[in-house]
């Protein structure tokens, strides 16, 4: 559902403009008027019997450039199929069609409980085995964190998290109610079995789950104080995530740095942390070539240059390595329409030299 200023012109899947009225359940939208340091928020009812939407559930009102420089509003609602995806088209464009003014959230109800277990292994490819065959169950963790070696034993000493001493761990943690918990700590249990764990551990307190939190979350303050790292964020097929830490440790060998993972396994968005010293020089380009290398195997093996961070400038000379110059001659077709004279960050994400003619131009 939508707001009754959602009504207005939208461009539908076929890039043509078409006027769109929201259908609403009966009664006004819940408006939530914020106290203090707290903006206005405002919030629309979910349909009952609707299919989930996520927690950011429709971008309400855009801000785009227009041909004159004005401000052209334009509303939308993601809800209906006969429209194009403007939502995940703007929210993901790195700040280069658009500034979003507002956003309709979906509250969402706090869990009625949530456990992690922790599940050590001898060798990081098999962890990332171990991630692969839970997502293959059907089993949805609310999370599932990885971290190495090198990563655990610096976090441990940083936290004190009393993590155990193994070539990787697995933090996986469930959430519901207590009988909800244990059925999906069972199977993950059994799962976790079949490849012989060295370690497996279920927290059985709030004070335990969250010094095991604790760990992970002082992940990367904990390798900056030993060394200085560059953090990388390719996102590959969680299947090939064995296949690609067991190459990752023989590029490393290779590069000669070290190499702490660090990640986010359950959506396979891996974040490597490469070690080097900034004052030795020539280990900063060695640092960003192997960054570069490991980013280039995260598309040849069905992924992509990034999952959260961005293409920014860092990537930009990457894209074509996972797209092809038709592909992003569309894409910046795209940012002709919402920005046609390239106001919005023009010198992210493409390579320079495809851009060249828009940025120099004021757009195509």
């Amino acid at each position: 559902t939508a707001p009754p200023e959602a009504a207005g012109t939208f461009i539908n899947c076929e890039g043509r403009m078409q006027q769109f009225t929201p259908v609403m359940e009966s009664g006004e939208p819940l408006s939530v008027t914020g106290e203090g340091d707290h903006p206005p928020r405002t919030f629309s009812r979910q349909t009952p019997g609707a299919e989930p939407r996520s927690a950011v559930s429709m971008l309400s009102e855009l801000l785009a450039i227009d041909h004159d420089l004005g401000q052209l509003r334009q509303q939308i609602a993601t809800s209906d199929s006969r429209f194009a995806n403007l939502e995940n088209c703007s929210s993901g464009s790195e700040g280069q069609l658009c500034i979003v003014t507002e956003a309709t959230l979906r509250i969402l109800a706090k869990p009625e409980g949530a456990r992690p277990v922790l599940i050590g292994f001898d060798s990081p490819e098999v962890a990332g085995t171990c991630v692969a065959d839970i997502i293959k169950a059907g089993i949805l963790p609310v999370a599932i964190e990885y971290i190495d070696r090198l990563c655990i034993q610096e976090t441990d000493k940083f936290s004190g998290a009393g993590y155990p001493d193994v070539e990787a761990l697995l933090i996986v943690e469930v959430e519901g109610s207590e009988s909800e918990i244990q059925v999906q700590l069972e199977k993950i249990t059994a799962i976790a079995q079949k490849l012989n764990p060295v370690e497996l551990r279920q927290s059985t307190s709030e004070e335990e789950s969250a010094l095991i939190w604790k760990g992970r979350k002082s992940a990367f303050g904990a390798m900056g104080q030993i060394n200085d790292y560059i953090c990388l964020d390719g996102t590959v097929p969680v299947s090939q995530l064995a296949h690609v830490l067991g190459r990752i440790g023989e590029m490393s060998r290779h590069y000669g740095l070290d190499v702490a993972n660090v990640f986010h396994a359950g959506d396979g968005n891996m974040h490597p942390l490469i070690l080097y010293d900034a004052n030795k020089l020539g280990d900063l380009d060695i640092a960003e070539k192997f960054g570069a290398d490991i980013l280039r195997l995260c598309v040849q093996v069905g992924g992509c240059l990034t999952g959260e961070h961005g293409v920014g400038i860092e990537k930009r000379d990457l894209m074509g390595d996972q797209f092809s110059a038709a592909d992003m001659e569309i894409q910046m077709s795209v940012k002709d329409c919402f920005d046609p004279k390239w106001l919005l960050n023009p010198a992210k994400v493409y390579p320079l030299d495809i851009s060249e003619k828009r940025r120099k131009g004021g757009g195509q």
